[in-house]
Formats: structure tokens, C-alpha cells, sequence
């Protein structure tokens, strides 16, 4: 557990200065929610506050003591965040784990217990693989890579610097695909592998699926949330972001800094242009070319498009009414 003073936070944030005792703290709480060791954190007007806290410089009640004062704490945030962030241990490879005469690593590594490592892995320094991972082999895991606990990665693969993957989530299990022949649906024995960027992050329980041949690409910087699906042969640019319970069908291509927001579906073989975002419960049936287009609906369409044909659609009982009104004063006259 980290146990730091508000002068040591100061000197890691922009323009902030103390007030009251340099207090030491153990971690951060949300305004209104004080916890012993901790500081309560507030950027907001109105919110009760009580020290030790960190605060937004124009909105600290003047009687808060025992306090650091931010004068942009919502922008610096992430960066408070960092400094708390729980540090991995690295204690080598556990002697519970199974692993393949041929690993390869460089240290500080470590393989918790439980692991399984097949043929043909290597690691690069710093890789952190917890509990449970299933790495079948053929894999290569670059610099910081973390696996957290119950991760599987069952197809060749590459991951890039530093790039994470939460627990539970399937790298390279076999893709959606069938033909169907003499009345049966034949499966397509998938033959391909799967590479990630660096500094990708990819959530709990989902699943990004092998490539029938080739390979399903994830670009660097790309963040995908818990409980998504990426078919197989996907390519996925650099810095998109992909909500949960999104699922993209085979084939799909996505540019550079795409936004998939939650419970969105794409069809197979869409392609998607950089800068294109996509509203929540969208279904995208065919390509998007407009670079930085707002998309929304289903079928997906311009956002501005979708909101006037919604209007029109409250305003059919309306439409309905006159209509009648207007047939029955024909038929009367």
C-alpha cells in the first residue's frame, strides 16, 4: 500500500500548494465518503469536504484545512491516480506453475500459480502473467506486458509494449465460421493468429477471436472494454475505443480513432473510416466512408438523420389524427 504526504503529491502535480499540516495519507476516497487514512477528493462546488483532502483550488471552502489545493485537479487526475496505482510484485516463476522446458523471458517476470506456459513463448522484461493464464504457445509477449489472473491465450499471438489484459478475456479461440455443406455446417478450422499493439488494454471476459488465416490485428493505443467480441480477421486501428457488450463480426475494419459505443453490432466485412463515432445500440450493416461521421440507429445512419426520422415518429399519432379529420370533412362535403 502506498503511504505518501500531500507536500510528496505536490511535487508531482502542476500548480498546487498546501494548506494546514502536511498530512500522510494511504489512498483516495470520493467527496463525502471519508475514510481513515484517506483524502477526500472533490473538484466541485457544494460538495462537504473534511481533511485531509485534495481539492479544487476555486472551489475549497475556506474554513477546509489540512488540505492541497489544485488549480485544475480535473485535468491532473489521471496523474493522481497514477501515483496510487498498486504496484505489481515480481517473484519469478512459481513453482505451481506448469511451464514449457523452451520459455523464454528476461527479468523482473513473473508467472503466478496455477499458469500454464506452452512451447514457444518468450517475454520481454517487466511481463507480469498472474494466476491461472493459459498461454498454449507460439507467443510472444513484449516489454510490460500484464496478463491478469484466468487470462487464455490459445492461438499464436503478439503483444506489444506494455499492454494489459484483464481477467478472463480469450485470446485467439477459434472464429465464427461455418459453410454449409450437404445439409450440415461444416466447420472452418481456423489457422491464423492474433496481434496486439502496445498499450492496448482490453477488459474482463471478452473475447478477440484467431484469424481463419492471416492474422486479427488490434492497433496500438486501442481500448476495449469488458465483455466485447472481435471476430475473427478484424482489423482494428490505432486509438479506437470499443464499450461494452459491443460485438464486431468477422472482417471488420476500423480506422484510426474510432468510438463503438456499447451494445453496438457491426456486420461482417463493414469497414469503418477514420474518426467515425458510433452511438450506443447502433447496428452498422454496411461501410461508413465519411471520415468523422456521427453514426447512430439501426440500420446505422447520420446521427442527424436518425433524431429527425425519431421526430417524425412522435409526431405520427399527430399526422394520423389530421389525416383523418381531413378524410372524414371529404367525405362529409
Amino acid at each position: 500500500m502506498v503511504e505518501i504526504t500531500l507536500s510528496e503529491i505536490a511535487e508531482q502535480l502542476k500548480n498546487c500548494r498546501l494548506r494546514g499540516r502536511d498530512c500522510s495519507i494511504k489512498g483516495l476516497t470520493a467527496a463525502g465518503e471519508p475514510r481513515v487514512g484517506h483524502a477526500e477528493v472533490c473538484w466541485q462546488q457544494g460538495l462537504v469536504v473534511k481533511s485531509p483532502a485534495i481539492v479544487e483550488a476555486q472551489s475549497a471552502p475556506e474554513e477546509l484545512e489540512d488540505c492541497l489545493l489544485v488549480e485544475n485537479l480535473q485535468e491532473q487526475f489521471p496523474q493522481l491516480l497514477e501515483i496510487f496505482r498498486p504496484s505489481l510484485d515480481y517473484r519469478g516463476v512459481s513453482a505451481q506453475a506448469v511451464v514449457a522446458g523452451d520459455f523464454s523471458y528476461q527479468d523482473p517476470v513473473h508467472v503466478g500459480a496455477g499458469a500454464f506456459i506452452g512451447p514457444e513463448v518468450s517475454c520481454g522484461p517487466s511481463v507480469y502473467i498472474g494466476p491461472g493464464v493459459v498461454i498454449y504457445g507460439q507467443v510472444t509477449l513484449a516489454e510490460g506486458v500484464v496478463l491478469h489472473s484466468g487470462v487464455k491465450i490459445q492461438s499464436p499471438a503478439t503483444l506489444g509494449c506494455h499492454t494489459v489484459i484483464h481477467s478472463n478475456t480469450v485470446l485467439g479461440a477459434d472464429g465464427f465460421g461455418y459453410q454449409f455443406q450437404s445439409g450440415k455446417h461444416r466447420k472452418l478450422v481456423h489457422l491464423g493468429g492474433v496481434k496486439i499493439g502496445d498499450r492496448v488494454e482490453i477488459g474482463a471476459s471478452t473475447t478477440v477471436d484467431r484469424a481463419t488465416l492471416g492474422e486479427t490485428v488490434v492497433g496500438s493505443g486501442t481500448k476495449i472494454d469488458d465483455q466485447v467480441h472481435i471476430g475473427h480477421n478484424c482489423k482494428i486501428g490505432e486509438n479506437c475505443l470499443i464499450i461494452g457488450q459491443a460485438g464486431l463480426a468477422g472482417t471488420v475494419t476500423l480506422g484510426d480513432y474510432v468510438t463503438v459505443s456499447g451494445q453496438t453490432a457491426i456486420k461482417d466485412h463493414v469497414k469503418i473510416a477514420d474518426n467515425v463515432q458510433i452511438a450506443g445500440k447502433s447496428g452498422v450493416t454496411k461501410d461508413i466512408t465519411r471520415e468523422g461521421a456521427v453514426v447512430s440507429g439501426f440500420p446505422a445512419q447520420l446521427h442527424r438523420d436518425e433524431l429527425k426520422q425519431k421526430l417524425l415518429i412522435k409526431k405520427l399519432p399527430e399526422i394520423y389524427q389530421k389525416l383523418r379529420d381531413l378524410n372524414a370533412n371529404l367525405e362529409s362535403s
